[in-house]
């Protein structure tokens, strides 16, 4: 009787918590309604530009290309305008950063690699105003803008080195005009967000799930919801278990060995 007991109130402890958390999700949105997105706010270190993306046939611009490199003094003004045609970009990578103990909290960005070695990387963040400093609630309260970070390969790792982040950057099995047909899809966001700014969302607008988004576009894969929405750090190994790892090797505890980025 007593376990009898038990059993029905955790059951409604459960439905209890999971009420809050929707009450919480929708309210969220409810917030949303009363908000207005920015470009023009004073914005934080590395996140200042409002970068565009100029397109002609095979010739690409992206103009304030980010490329810092933060291991270093004195990279304050390295926003420079960059250009390549779209057939330089020959395939993709993955990175997956880990800041966390728990090992499904990470950041996902992409690299588009090019036959130069002039890679071009994309990082989706929140863009936060100098002083603010990123928290679950204003996640979910729509407290930062959303933005589509372009920057060279290098600064991107730069960054988590000088942030002592555990990373691994996988290669992924996908053919040339895929990636940049994938390319010009996040060209496409990157002005939409120059013209008209949107929130962040931790989890309906985050670094993971935009990125699913653009990707389902070009291929017929769907990214498992859980990962994509709630717990990017484990990407690497969905990643694996897809098949999309660019790798002979077939043990995942061996592929995260050889892919894990050493700043050494």
């Amino acid at each position: 009787m007593v376990f009898k007991i038990m059993k029905i109130s955790l059951k409604y402890l459960l439905l209890f918590i999971l009420g809050i958390v929707v009450l919480a999700i929708l309210g969220s949105f409810g917030l949303w309604f009363f908000k207005e997105p920015s470009n023009n706010r004073i914005w934080e270190f590395g996140q200042e530009k409002n970068q565009y993306v100029k397109i002609e046939k095979d010739n690409i611009e992206v103009k304030d290309l980010r490329d810092f490199d933060w291991t270093k003094k004195g990279h304050e003004t390295n926003f420079r305008d960059f250009s390549f045609n779209l057939s330089d970009i020959d395939g993709l990578e993955v990175g997956v950063s880990h800041f966390s103990t728990h090992e499904g909290i990470g950041h996902v960005f992409l690299i588009f690699t090019m036959h130069n070695g002039k890679d071009i990387a994309l990082s989706i963040e929140s863009r936060r105003e100098v002083g603010e400093s990123f928290s679950l609630q204003g996640g979910l309260l729509f407290d930062y803008e959303l933005i589509y970070i372009l920057t060279t390969k290098n600064d991107l790792l730069s960054l988590r080195e000088k942030r002592k982040e555990r990373v691994y950057v996988y290669p992924i099995k996908i053919d040339a005009q895929k990636a940049q047909k994938l390319f010009l899809l996040i060209a496409e966001k990157v002005n939409s967000l120059y013209e008209t700014p949107e929130f962040y969302h931790l989890f309906f607008k985050n670094c993971t799930n935009l990125i699913v988004k653009e990707v389902e576009k070009i291929s017929d894969r769907k990214f498992p919801f859980y990962e994509e929405t709630f717990a990017p750090g484990y990407t690497g190994e969905t990643l694996f278990k897809m098949g999309l790892i660019d790798t002979e090797l077939k043990d995942f505890k061996k592929i995260r060995e050889k892919f894990l980025v050493d700043f050494k």
